[in-house]
Protein backbone atom coordinates (compact mmCIF):
# COMPACT_ATOMS: atom_id res chain seq x y z
CA UNK A 1 0.00 0.00 0.00
CA UNK A 2 1.38 3.07 -1.36
CA UNK A 3 0.09 6.65 1.18
CA UNK A 4 1.21 9.58 -0.55
CA UNK A 5 2.32 12.86 1.70
CA UNK A 6 3.43 16.18 0.25
CA UNK A 7 7.05 15.59 0.58
CA UNK A 8 7.52 11.98 1.36
CA UNK A 9 6.03 8.48 0.72
CA UNK A 10 5.14 5.57 3.08
CA UNK A 11 5.10 2.47 2.10
CA UNK A 12 3.16 -0.45 3.93
CA UNK A 13 4.05 -3.56 2.54
CA UNK A 14 1.46 -6.18 3.94
CA UNK A 15 2.01 -7.77 6.98
CA UNK A 16 5.40 -7.10 7.57
CA UNK A 17 5.58 -3.22 9.01
CA UNK A 18 6.11 -0.06 7.86
CA UNK A 19 8.96 1.48 5.83
CA UNK A 20 8.92 4.96 6.19
CA UNK A 21 11.18 5.72 2.81
CA UNK A 22 11.78 10.04 3.74
CA UNK A 23 11.90 12.46 0.34
CA UNK A 24 12.07 9.55 -2.59
CA UNK A 25 13.68 12.40 -4.46
CA UNK A 26 16.61 12.62 -2.11
CA UNK A 27 17.24 8.40 -2.49
CA UNK A 28 17.74 6.37 -5.33
CA UNK A 29 15.84 2.89 -5.58
CA UNK A 30 19.05 0.91 -4.36
CA UNK A 31 18.91 2.83 -1.25
CA UNK A 32 14.87 1.93 -0.94
CA UNK A 33 15.81 -2.32 -1.84
CA UNK A 34 18.87 -1.74 0.45
CA UNK A 35 16.52 -0.26 3.61
CA UNK A 36 13.50 -3.15 2.30
CA UNK A 37 16.66 -6.11 2.34
CA UNK A 38 17.68 -4.64 5.87
CA UNK A 39 14.24 -4.89 7.55
CA UNK A 40 13.73 -8.19 6.02
CA UNK A 41 10.74 -7.55 3.24
CA UNK A 42 12.03 -9.16 0.06
CA UNK A 43 10.29 -6.87 -2.54
CA UNK A 44 8.41 -4.02 -2.49
CA UNK A 45 6.12 -2.66 -5.58
CA UNK A 46 4.98 1.08 -5.62
CA UNK A 47 1.53 1.00 -7.60
CA UNK A 48 0.43 4.53 -8.04
CA UNK A 49 2.33 7.03 -10.22
CA UNK A 50 3.56 9.61 -8.14
CA UNK A 51 5.68 11.81 -10.93
CA UNK A 52 7.03 14.66 -8.83
CA UNK A 53 8.33 11.98 -6.39
CA UNK A 54 9.93 10.07 -9.35
CA UNK A 55 7.66 6.98 -8.46
CA UNK A 56 6.48 5.18 -11.81
CA UNK A 57 4.39 2.49 -11.84
CA UNK A 58 6.89 -0.17 -13.03
CA UNK A 59 9.27 -2.31 -10.49
CA UNK A 60 12.77 -0.59 -10.15
CA UNK A 61 15.44 -1.60 -12.71
CA UNK A 62 12.68 -2.06 -15.21
CA UNK A 63 15.10 -2.78 -18.48
CA UNK A 64 12.40 -2.75 -21.59
CA UNK A 65 10.41 0.55 -19.41
CA UNK A 66 13.43 2.54 -19.44
CA UNK A 67 14.76 2.47 -22.67
CA UNK A 68 11.83 2.42 -24.42
CA UNK A 69 10.80 5.94 -22.82
CA UNK A 70 14.29 7.22 -23.37
CA UNK A 71 14.18 6.03 -27.07
CA UNK A 72 10.25 8.15 -27.03
CA UNK A 73 11.64 11.30 -25.66
CA UNK A 74 14.78 11.02 -28.75
CA UNK A 75 11.80 10.39 -31.21
CA UNK A 76 10.25 13.47 -29.73
CA UNK A 77 13.10 15.42 -30.02
CA UNK A 78 13.49 14.24 -33.64
CA UNK A 79 10.02 15.42 -34.34
CA UNK A 80 10.42 18.67 -32.95
CA UNK A 81 14.00 18.96 -35.13
CA UNK A 82 12.01 17.29 -38.42
CA UNK A 83 9.24 20.17 -38.31
CA UNK A 84 11.55 23.16 -36.95
CA UNK A 85 14.64 23.10 -39.24
CA UNK A 86 13.29 20.14 -42.24
CA UNK A 87 10.14 22.03 -42.60
CA UNK A 88 8.76 17.75 -42.58
CA UNK A 89 5.13 17.15 -41.58
CA UNK A 90 4.41 14.04 -42.92
CA UNK A 91 6.52 11.22 -42.13
CA UNK A 92 7.80 12.78 -38.75
CA UNK A 93 4.25 12.14 -37.65
CA UNK A 94 4.47 8.42 -38.32
CA UNK A 95 8.18 7.77 -36.53
CA UNK A 96 6.71 10.33 -33.72
CA UNK A 97 3.30 8.23 -33.30
CA UNK A 98 5.18 4.43 -33.82
CA UNK A 99 8.20 6.06 -31.62
CA UNK A 100 6.00 6.90 -28.60
CA UNK A 101 4.01 4.23 -28.98
CA UNK A 102 6.78 1.04 -27.84
CA UNK A 103 6.56 2.80 -24.39
CA UNK A 104 2.94 3.86 -24.44
CA UNK A 105 2.34 -0.35 -25.08
CA UNK A 106 5.08 -1.49 -22.40
CA UNK A 107 3.58 0.71 -19.45
CA UNK A 108 0.10 -1.07 -20.54
CA UNK A 109 2.01 -4.23 -20.27
CA UNK A 110 3.70 -3.42 -16.70
CA UNK A 111 -0.10 -2.34 -15.80
CA UNK A 112 -1.77 -5.54 -17.04
CA UNK A 113 -4.03 -7.90 -15.39
CA UNK A 114 -2.55 -10.59 -16.63
CA UNK A 115 0.33 -12.96 -18.17
CA UNK A 116 -2.17 -12.80 -21.81
CA UNK A 117 -2.80 -9.01 -21.67
CA UNK A 118 1.01 -8.53 -20.67
CA UNK A 119 2.30 -10.61 -24.07
CA UNK A 120 -0.59 -9.24 -26.08
CA UNK A 121 0.78 -5.54 -25.16
CA UNK A 122 4.66 -6.34 -25.38
CA UNK A 123 3.42 -7.70 -28.95
CA UNK A 124 1.90 -4.85 -29.61
CA UNK A 125 5.35 -3.14 -28.34
CA UNK A 126 7.26 -4.93 -31.04
CA UNK A 127 4.78 -4.30 -33.51
CA UNK A 128 4.93 -0.65 -33.13
CA UNK A 129 9.10 -1.01 -32.89
CA UNK A 130 8.92 -2.85 -36.40
CA UNK A 131 6.95 -0.14 -37.24
CA UNK A 132 9.44 2.68 -36.19
CA UNK A 133 12.26 0.66 -38.09
CA UNK A 134 10.72 1.12 -41.49
CA UNK A 135 9.79 4.40 -41.19
CA UNK A 136 13.23 5.63 -40.04
CA UNK A 137 15.26 3.45 -42.96
CA UNK A 138 12.74 5.39 -45.05
CA UNK A 139 13.86 8.90 -43.27
CA UNK A 140 17.38 7.92 -43.92
CA UNK A 141 17.17 6.36 -47.25
CA UNK A 142 14.94 9.63 -48.71
CA UNK A 143 17.95 11.80 -47.71
CA UNK A 144 15.29 13.69 -44.64
CA UNK A 145 17.71 11.72 -42.42
CA UNK A 146 21.41 11.72 -41.78
CA UNK A 147 22.89 8.44 -42.46
CA UNK A 148 24.79 8.26 -39.20
CA UNK A 149 21.83 9.64 -36.85
CA UNK A 150 19.33 7.31 -38.77
CA UNK A 151 21.95 4.11 -37.95
CA UNK A 152 21.83 5.26 -34.20
CA UNK A 153 17.93 5.78 -33.91
CA UNK A 154 18.16 2.16 -36.04
CA UNK A 155 20.44 0.17 -33.28
CA UNK A 156 18.30 1.38 -30.55
CA UNK A 157 14.95 0.05 -32.39
CA UNK A 158 16.96 -2.98 -32.68
CA UNK A 159 18.08 -3.62 -29.25
CA UNK A 160 14.32 -2.50 -28.25
CA UNK A 161 13.24 -5.71 -30.78
CA UNK A 162 15.45 -7.94 -29.48
CA UNK A 163 14.48 -7.10 -25.66
CA UNK A 164 10.53 -7.37 -26.54
CA UNK A 165 11.06 -10.42 -28.40
CA UNK A 166 12.82 -12.32 -25.86
CA UNK A 167 10.28 -10.97 -23.45
CA UNK A 168 7.82 -12.29 -25.45
CA UNK A 169 9.39 -15.68 -25.61
CA UNK A 170 9.62 -15.82 -22.07
CA UNK A 171 6.37 -15.49 -21.20
CA UNK A 172 5.21 -17.69 -23.75
CA UNK A 173 6.80 -20.36 -22.69
CA UNK A 174 5.68 -19.13 -18.98
CA UNK A 175 2.83 -19.29 -19.59
CA UNK A 176 2.58 -22.60 -21.26
CA UNK A 177 4.51 -24.43 -18.19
Amino acid sequence: MVLRHRNYCQISPSDTGKIELGILMERTWKEVDTDCQNKGIKQVEVSVLIPELGITNMKSNNVIAEKSYAFALRTVKLYKYFIEEKKEFVLSKQIVRSGTSIGANVEEAIGGHSDKEFISQIGISYKEARETLYWLRLLRDSEFLDEKLANSFIADVEELLKILGSISITMKRKIRE
